[in-house]
């Protein structure tokens, strides 16, 4: 526990002026039926994030989304056990993205301890103990896209990847010749291998 005043007001002062995300919609990916894409807005629905789950998270956010009774079920269970979990004194911070991970933070306010959080838990989280999700602005402009209501399936989010799906999806891709995206995926790839100072070239 830091209870450092200097950091718990570094802490405070980088949560006041964020952008305030939330799950609009899970859905399909072309070519990648297991998995499943988050779409995070921000409050105005301009401009969104997006982030992988499995379809097994779909399911626990999907139920959220439309209000399904979740009582009895183990996140709002463990929640109910700590009602110190509220917006006065947590927040979950998106901070950066590296080789398609996002990297999240449940912030204590007042404490300023920071926990690393995956980020399916830090939005499925943010829906059962009404936590804000935040990013800074900084990092919401770089790596957020104007939002896309349409609906139905959606290509893959190359840069919102890990570089082991990459791999899998390349194949799937040429196989069942979606060509444009393989090519994406091969982009995505060899930018990761110069970032890492790596001499092994995608397969």
């Amino acid at each position: 526990m830091k209870n450092n005043p200097e950091d718990i007001a570094r802490v405070n002062s980088m949560l006041t002026d964020c952008v305030e995300l939330k799950l609009h919609d899970v859905v399909c990916i072309v070519g990648a039926d297991e998995l499943r894409l988050m779409i995070l807005t921000d409050s105005v629905g301009k401009r969104q994030l997006s982030a992988i789950c499995a379809r097994a998270v779909e399911k626990e956010l999907v139920f959220r989304m439309h209000k399904t009774d979740c009582q009895g079920r183990l996140p709002e269970v463990l929640c109910s056990l700590m009602p110190g979990l509220c917006r006065d004194d947590y927040a979950l911070y998106v901070y950066d993205i590296t080789d398609g991970t996002y990297h999240v933070h449940l912030v204590n306010r007042r404490t300023a301890e920071e926990t690393e959080i995956r980020i399916t838990d830090a939005v499925l989280l943010s829906m059962v103990a009404n936590l804000p999700l935040l990013t800074s602005h900084a990092f919401f402009e770089k790596q957020a896209l104007p939002f896309d209501q349409a609906k139905g399936k959606l290509r893959m989010p190359v840069n919102a990847m890990t570089t082991e799906q990459l791999r899998e999806h390349i194949k799937r891709a040429v196989a069942d010749e979606y060509y444009e995206d393989a090519a994406n995926i091969k982009k995505e790839l060899e930018k990761r291998s110069k970032e890492q100072g790596s001499e092994e070239a995608p397969q």
